[in-house]
């Protein structure tokens, strides 16, 4: 059964950005997400709760100088750093103490193969992967690029009061950069408006690829179900097939698009599972239609919801093929 062993503080800004209406319940499920904040100004929270000075802060892992703390997610930490060669703001992950099973460590190592794969304006590069030695322990970690003035997409539309043409733009932007990892045989799995990011000057960005799947991964694939009968994933944006066991392929993404064009556009989502169980909410996936998207800009015709309509079909095979 999913949990959420993150705090409310912890979880994903995408949550703040949806009307309550649309969220409710602990919806989210174990990932790697980078955007859930629990700062504690300069100080640092271990996974007890217990606060004190961040033992990274100021810390050298490689040519990187820590600098300050941003967020914290399920299975990292994300701190904004300065590289010294060449000089540079950029972004480091590191694995939470708490965090670091062999499974999570091959998961942590994953979403660095993941990256460095990819190379895409759309898609935060990542530029070097690591082990810090401190007290006896290592910490893994990899450096990326850092987003300045970065906002979650919800966050970002709804702030600026964005018509439904420019939140279409924005979408366009997010599916290019998926359509090219998908071209390189990656598969997000966690696609939502907390994985996208806006910059201030309009650049978008999708980010944490902490459960993302190779499609010519050899090992075997248990679909978005973890040996501990727990999925991965978040509620709201899983496709049908990612309930069960089977193998995912780029067409559960363009599902979860179909998802967060419903969002944007509407405020709402497509199905309605606030507070609902997980059997239920399975249950609606697999057996009700989504809501039609309505839309006061009568300029967009009826092609969004077509698109929506069919990103969001039940079968994989009746959506499109990938975000391309």
């Amino acid at each position: 059964m999913p949990s959420d062993e993150r705090p409310a503080a912890e979880r994903s800004a995408a949550d703040q950005a949806t009307p309550p209406h649309a969220r409710g319940g602990p919806d989210t499920v174990p990932s790697s997400g980078l955007l859930s904040r629990r700062s504690t100004g300069f100080g640092f929270a271990d996974d007890d709760g217990h606060a004190g000075p961040d033992p990274l802060l100021d810390a050298e892992l490689g040519d990187v100088r820590i600098v300050r703390f941003v967020a914290q997610g399920g299975m990292g930490r994300v701190y904004e750093a300065r590289q010294r060669h060449p000089d540079r703001t950029v972004a480091v992950k590191v694995m939470r103490p708490g965090s670091r099973s062999p499974a999570s460590q091959q998961r942590f190592w994953r979403e660095a193969e993941v990256l460095g794969r990819l190379r895409h304006p759309g898609i935060a590069q990542i530029f070097t992967a690591g082990c810090h030695q401190r007290a006896g322990e290592e910490t893994p970690y990899f450096v990326m690029e850092f987003v300045p003035g970065a906002e979650t997409l919800g966050s970002y539309c709804q702030r600026r009061q964005l018509p439904a043409r420019q939140r279409l733009e924005l979408l366009l932007a997010a599916c290019e950069a998926l359509a090219h990892g998908h071209a390189q045989g990656v598969v997000h799995r966690d696609l939502k408006p907390g994985n996208i990011l806006v910059d201030a000057d309009g650049r978008l960005k999708v980010i944490d690829f902490g459960i993302a799947r190779l499609v010519d991964d050899a090992q075997p694939d248990a679909g978005s179900c973890t040996t501990a009968g727990q999925f991965v994933g978040t509620r709201q944006y899983m496709s049908p097939e990612q309930y069960g066991t089977g193998r995912i392929d780029a067409r559960a993404d363009v599902y979860a698009l179909g998802v967060i064009i419903h969002e944007m556009l509407t405020g709402r989502l497509p199905y309605d599972v606030a507070g609902k169980s997980l059997t239920e909410t399975i249950r609606i996936v697999h057996e009700e239609p989504p809501a039609r998207l309505m839309i006061a800009d009568g300029s967009l015709g009826g092609g969004a919801d077509a698109i929506a309509t069919r990103c969001l079909a039940k079968r994989p095979d009746d959506r499109y093929s990938s975000a391309a």
